[in-house]
């Protein structure tokens, strides 16, 4: 029975039929104390041979943990006990052991046991179980340590009792096309090795007899037929078989069957609805869900399918979905919560689906993506919708050319319609072509190139589909990115800085086939620099609004030479940014940046862009900053109320806007609330603008020391950094000389940190002078032989500070 050199497990078996009115007796020693790494398994009843494989039958197990003897039924690879031994019966060293089972007509089985070897049996005990009925084999499952393996004893085998004559022919359960060409036909029993002939199979539409025939597995319940031709996705078959003949010989009658292939394409199932955010309930229930929507007329198998949210990945239990019906994906604690009506599966850990926006994917068990969406609160289109109750429905499940413009907010008074037809369904094909929307420039041989919708694989990789000049001409290499709406091109020359390039698309399809045609944008090499981009309007105080949309806006304008790619680009309020990812801005252009989650209220506005995180403008003021990939500050400003010189605009409706672009630093004196009729002029030129100079020198508000070498200088304006970074223009009495370094403070740049070499001494006064070189942004400078006084105080005394005026009666 075992290999000399064996280790682990072993197994013998033989054929036996015994199931009913039967009895298996047999003695067995063990020359040690078993244990669950020393046991072993008498199959009693077992429907195939190799006895370490997954099989139907009942088994004694002796040994292991407790030191018992107990009964399992084995069902495929789940084994379930059915009789419990008494514990400790074979807690000795060695162990000698005679076994006896039985089974009558009706079920009943009896275990009893002799642990001397003999044949006064002591009852372990009893149980009804039919689970099983047939047998084919009787055999004995060892496993064991390396120094066991020669130690375990069988003898005395004695196996009687009948067997159920199948008398009834095997019945076909399922036919499946399993792939192109194919089928997989599923019995309840194993199949006479008869059936192997091709000629016993014959599908119309041509494609007559397999070309071969062959058992799935080892169970001999399951054939694979492969056809020379392949078969055409949703199209429908028939199958004629005949001479299917059990191991009994029973054969079934000349039958047929329909089943039908289906390719999984993408976009054959897709995501037709989504409740991100059920709080508080219009009328459906309060839980999250995902609808799926089967476009194909045939049913098709989920299981191990993934559901995708985010990052979160989650497999799906075992379902099917009808040709063109509805699956809704949600909490498995929520399923009872919906109507019995709806097709509805509890996926486990289902994931919560953010409110805000995120990606939802849908894989194959072999992680093909066929579906994904990626939605934001814009797509709801009514804003009072997006905040809670009411769900997003696909318009147009044929259309999966289309993202953003082909979903809406839910129409049914319920808030969704889960598991029925979308209340929004309707026609909407896609019939535009992808449109390039940005450049980015990675590096001076690559780029990647942005489009606003998914494009087609081979035209997106096809390079002579893309053109750059001057000089340049097609590139190297297109790779297509994962989010399928970018595509990197590779240079075969580098591109040099400054210098400003076109790119022209050409012959690039979407997924619908809308070519896109001679579209061109410009790019370049080019490192921002302190006020290329500027910005120029401010809506923090929308309502009540005059005529533009009631939402917070901020104004770009690049009044540089040069395109800018604004992908890791930042807007700060105060300490709260967003970032200003796939937007691009041309050469003296004006762009609008707002809450994504108000895009739609401004569909009427060009070039206005939507963006995750929009940091709220406070009404009475803020720092706002634009900050570059490399963290630059390219522009900054602290508006306040008091720039709108109108009280009536100052309460709401108006923009500020910057008066002159040639005058970024002014503040103040360069801002006033908006003159347009609209209250605004979003992406376009301000309505205020006019030449608004500064030809005023910069001033000193105060200088203070921070700590014991270090000091921090005021200025009024935003100065002009490469005139406050010189340490040689500042410079101490005392014989301190100039500060060892000198740190213009950002985003306004309107003060200076000053280090020096030596500490400070209280009660001494020192005098600070500054060089005529120090100049405002304008290039004003600081007038002649400019010096303040700073000094630490030894200790305050009365008398040091006086009320020196006093107005008791001002004139009104």
């Amino acid at each position: 029975m075992f290999e000399e050199n064996f280790t682990g497990s072993a197994y013998l078996a033989t054929p036996s039929q015994a199931v009913l009115d039967a009895s298996w007796e047999f003695f067995m020693k063990f020359e040690f104390n078993p244990s669950s790494a020393n046991y072993t398994d008498v199959y009693v009843m077992a429907d195939r041979a190799n006895l370490s494989e997954n099989l139907n039958g009942y088994f004694l197990r002796v040994g292991s943990t407790k030191d018992d003897i107990c009964l399992y039924k084995k069902t495929g690879a789940t084994s379930t006990k059915i009789i419990e031994g008494i514990e400790k019966r074979l807690d000795s060293d060695p162990v000698n052991l005679r076994i006896k089972l039985t089974r009558d007509y009706e079920g009943n089985w009896s275990l009893f046991s002799d642990t001397l070897g003999g044949f006064n049996y002591i009852l372990e005990g009893t149980v009804l179980d039919n689970t099983h009925t047939e047998s084919a084999f009787f055999g004995v499952y060892c496993k064991y340590s390396t120094t066991r393996k020669d130690k375990i004893f069988f003898d005395d085998f004695v196996v009687t009792g009948d067997f159920i004559v199948d008398e009834e022919a095997p019945v076909l359960e399922s036919a499946t096309a399993i792939s192109e060409n194919t089928l997989l036909l599923s019995f309840n029993e194993a199949l006479s090795s008869n059936v192997l002939s091709a000629t016993n199979f014959t599908v119309n539409q041509s494609l007559g007899n397999p070309a071969f025939v062959e058992f799935a597995d080892a169970s001999q319940a399951a054939l694979e037929l492969k056809f020379s031709s392949n078969f055409v996705s949703a199209q429908e078959y028939q199958l004629e078989y005949k001479n299917i003949e059990d191991l009994s010989g029973n054969i079934t009658p000349t039958s047929s069957v329909s089943f039908m292939y289906i390719d999984i394409v993408p976009n054959i199932i897709v995501i037709n609805e989504i409740m991100a955010d059920p709080n508080p309930p219009v009328g459906l229930p309060e839980a999250e869900y995902i609808e799926l929507f089967n476009t194909s007329a045939a049913s098709i198998d989920l299981s191990d399918w993934k559901l995708v949210v985010g990052n979160y990945v989650r497999p799906i239990p075992s379902v099917s979905i009808e040709g063109n019906g509805y699956l809704v994906l949600c909490n498995p604690n929520n399923v009872d919560l919906f109507e019995v009506s709806i097709p509805i599966l509890g996926v486990p850990s289902f994931p919560a689906i953010p409110n805000n926006g995120s990606t939802l994917k849908l894989l194959t068990d072999e992680d093909v993506e066929i579906n994904s969406v990626s939605y934001d609160l814009s797509w709801y289109g009514d804003s009072q919708k997006a905040n809670g109750g009411w769900a997003l429905e696909l318009i147009d499940p044929f259309n999966q050319c289309s993202a953003y413009g082909n979903w809406t907010a839910s129409n049914n008074p319920n808030g969704g319609t889960p598991g029925y037809i979308n209340s929004v369904f309707a026609e909407n094909p896609d019939t535009i072509p992808p449109e390039l929307v940005s450049v980015q420039v990675v590096d001076a041989n690559q780029i990647i190139v942005n489009f606003n919708e998914f494009v087609d694989t081979i035209s997106a990789l096809n390079t002579a589909n893309y053109h750059i000049s001057p000089e340049f001409g097609n590139p190297d290499i297109a790779l297509l990115q994962e989010d399928r709406k970018s595509v990197s091109l590779f240079m075969p020359w580098a591109f040099t800085q400054d210098e400003l390039y076109t790119l022209k698309v050409s012959n690039l399809e979407d997924m619908c086939g809308n070519v896109a045609e001679n579209q061109e944008i410009s790019f370049s090499l080019h490192l921002p620099e302190m006020y290329d981009l500027l910005i120029t309007e401010i809506m923090a105080d929308p309502d009540p609004p005059v005529a533009l949309p009631n939402a917070e806006y901020v104004e770009i304008y690049n009044r540089s030479d040069f395109p800018f790619d604004l992908s890791d680009w930042k807007l700060q309020v105060n300490k709260s940014s967003c970032s200003l990812n796939g937007i691009t801005i041309q050469p003296n252009e004006y762009i609008t940046i707002c809450n994504i989650n108000n895009l739609h209220l401004f569909q009427d506005i060009e070039k206005v862009y939507g963006v995750a995180s929009f940091p709220a403008l406070p009404n009475a003021g803020a720092t706002i900053s634009l900050i570059s990939p490399e963290q630059e500050y390219i522009h900054a400003l602290a508006y306040s109320d008091t720039w709108y010189r109108s009280n009536f605009k100052k309460s709401g409706g108006w923009s500020l806007e910057m008066i002159d672009t040639n005058n970024p630093c002014e503040g103040a004196n360069n801002w006033k609330a908006s003159e347009n009729q609209n209250g605004g002029t979003p992406s376009k030129l301000n309505s205020v603008k006019a030449e608004n100079p500064d030809f005023t020198r910069p001033d000193i508000i105060h200088a203070e020391i921070v700590n014991a070498d270090t000091v921090r200088v005021f200025f009024n304006e935003t100065m002009r950094i490469s005139s406050l970074e010189p340490s040689q223009n500042y410079w101490l009495d005392w014989n301190i000389g100039s500060p060892s370094w000198a740190y213009p403070e950002p985003p306004l740049y309107q003060s200076v940190l000053l280090k020096f070499d030596a500490n400070f001494e209280k009660g001494k006064v020192y005098t600070l002078n500054f060089s005529d070189t120090i100049a405002d942004c304008a290039g004003n400078k600081v007038m002649l032989n400019y010096e303040t006084i700073i000094g630490i105080s030894d200790s305050i005394q009365p008398g040091d500070i006086v009320i020196n005026e006093i107005l008791f009666n001002p004139f009104t």
